[in-house]
């Protein structure tokens, strides 16, 4: 287990700075919100700032909030950590840590409360060896692949009877559940969270090498071959089971992934909403099998790869082809060649004053900064191969600015525009007197 005091003291004095500021504030009065109970839940929803500690209810500030985040981002910065937890182990122990010392009335001391947050995190961390089935491949002369710390190997039931599972983890008959032709075995060190995230990674990374050994054996084996295994296509709802141990056999745990998402629901209300001020009908309208302006193509477009993206299961390409809906609209000509300067004049400009008001004013600079951030992420899993970096924070931010931002086109249409050349020339304008603030 790594020493906290070792890690705080290797932060930077400029994050020291921060770190210690934050914790100074979310133990002070302004980390409590005055709105009452009934309205945080009306404003936030299941996504509420309300806070349980003990018998006691309290809603926490925007504010609190922020420097929580903060607290998270600080701690995962560090490279040492990022290998063996997730965000959502900080996150966690940050929060239950709050709360334990706000009931045992502790003094400020930041070091101390990161300490505590730190060494319950890596109290998690083990090698924990993962199980999942496998088919798509046949084995003809040889019994294993070793790969890494991973193996492919045909189903074995004594190793059930070492784990003595069905016993354990009170099932019956677990071994018909990893029914299939083979098996991928793999161990792995991290948090359970931080584990199972590596080895699903590293499961991806062996389908890729057996793709690409199949194409050097055969032509044809890219399109008329397919390795299964955790990931199957989205449309298919059958259930996946992957087993965990540590070593000596021990802590057996089995759980299911059914590849089911939770149902977005809508009411009537919610259809009312969207016709009198979402421009439904003009939106239904790019269905229609009629001459499109530059700009309905844009958003017809735009419509596809939002589609595209939203059933996409890979975080990465999800990322990306959000990027494309944005870019469907601000790519105006082939000689341009600031391609982020572009797309961050054009999100700002149009969030701001095409009819929304989704970015304030006063906002117009920072967001542009936020935009061009988002925007190097892209860069970063096209240009550099990148692949572990996009969070479903990101996703859900992105997919919420496009949303907006395929509705102001919509508002713009309404309005007579007509060519994208029309939205450049607006945002062009925009821009120039913003910066000029």
């Amino acid at each position: 287990m790594m020493s906290l005091t070792i890690l705080f003291n290797k932060f930077s004095e400029k994050k020291k700075r921060i770190i210690s500021r934050c914790v100074w504030d979310i133990f002070s009065r302004k980390a409590i919100s005055d709105v009452p109970i009934r309205d945080a839940l009306k404003e936030h929803g299941i996504f509420h700032n309300i806070l349980t500690v003990g018998n006691n209810i309290v809603v926490l500030s925007h504010e609190c909030l922020s420097n929580l985040s903060k607290i998270v981002d600080l701690i995962y910065s560090e490279n040492k950590l990022c290998s063996q937890i997730t965000r959502g182990d900080i996150h966690r122990k940050l929060i239950n840590t709050y709360k334990k010392w706000i009931l045992e009335e502790r003094g400020v001391d930041s070091e101390a409360f990161v300490d505590e947050i730190v060494s319950g995190i890596f109290s998690t961390v083990s090698t924990f060896n993962y199980l999942i089935p496998m088919d798509g491949i046949e084995l003809k002369d040889i019994d294993k692949i070793i790969i890494g710390k991973f193996y492919i190997q045909r189903p074995d039931r004594q190793l059930f009877q070492q784990l003595n599972i069905d016993e354990q983890i009170g099932t019956k008959s677990s071994y018909n559940m990893f029914n299939a032709p083979y098996w991928i075995i793999g161990a792995v060190n991290g948090s359970p969270d931080a584990s199972r995230a590596k080895f699903e990674r590293g499961v991806k990374i062996i389908v890729g090498m057996i793709a690409i050994y199949g194409c050097i054996l055969y032509k044809t084996a890219f399109t008329e071959s397919k390795v299964r295994t955790i990931d199957p296509p989205a449309h298919v709802s059958s259930t996946v089971h992957m087993l965990r141990w540590t070593d000596q056999y021990n802590n057996p745990s089995l759980s299911a992934d059914y590849r089911f998402k939770q149902p977005l629901p809508f009411y009537l209300k919610d259809v009312e909403y969207f016709k009198k001020e979402c421009f439904y009908d003009l939106m239904s309208a790019c269905l229609e099998d009629k001459q499109l302006t530059q700009l309905q193509s844009a958003v017809y477009k735009s419509l596809y790869w939002m589609s595209d993206a939203y059933t996409e299961d890979n975080n990465v390409m999800c990322f990306v082809k959000l990027w494309t809906c944005i870019e469907c609209f601000f790519s105006f000509d082939k000689n341009f060649k600031d391609m982020t300067k572009n797309l961050s004049a054009g999100m700002a400009s149009i969030l701001t004053f095409a009819g929304y008001g989704i970015v304030k004013t006063d906002d117009y600079t920072e967001f542009k900064k936020k935009i061009t951030k988002l925007y190097g992420y892209r860069s970063k899993a096209l240009h550099t191969a990148k692949f572990d970096h996009i969070t479903s924070e990101h996703i859900n931010e992105l997919a919420q600015l496009v949303s907006w931002l395929i509705l102001s086109m919509l508002a713009l249409v309404d309005r007579g525009y007509t060519s994208l050349g029309e939205v450049r020339e607006q945002v062009i304008r925009l821009d120039n007197i913003m910066c000029r603030r």
